[in-house]
C-alpha cells in the first residue's frame, strides 16, 4: 500500500483520495511561524484566547494542558472558534 500525505495535500492510498477531518483542537504554532488553518501568527492567536483587561469572555476558545507542579503547559485552541473569528471580521478592502 503507498501513501502519500503532505500539508496541503489530500491523503491518497492506492491513488484513492481522501480527505482528512479538520481537528477539533490546534496547539499554537512556533514562534514566527503562521498557523496552518488560517495564516494568523502565534501572538494574534495568543492575545485572542486571553481574556478582555474589563474581564470580558476571550474571543477564541482554549484550554491549558499542564501536568501536576510542571511550570510549562501547552495552549489548545478549538479551531472551530477561531475559523469563526475570522469568518465574523469584516472584508478586506478591493484596490
Amino acid at each position: 500500500m503507498k501513501t502519500k500525505a503532505g500539508r496541503n495535500a489530500p491523503l491518497s492510498i492506492d491513488g484513492a483520495q481522501l480527505i482528512a477531518p479538520k481537528p477539533e483542537w490546534i496547539r499554537l504554532p512556533k514562534a514566527g511561524e503562521n498557523e496552518f488553518f488560517t495564516g494568523l501568527k502565534r501572538d494574534l492567536i495568543s492575545a485572542l484566547c486571553a481574556s478582555g483587561s474589563d474581564g470580558s469572555s476571550p474571543q477564541v476558545r482554549s484550554k491549558i494542558v499542564r501536568k501536576d507542579g510542571a511550570r510549562r503547559h501547552i495552549r489548545l485552541v478549538n479551531l472551530q472558534s477561531l475559523l469563526n473569528y475570522v469568518e465574523g471580521l469584516p472584508e478586506g478592502l478591493d484596490q
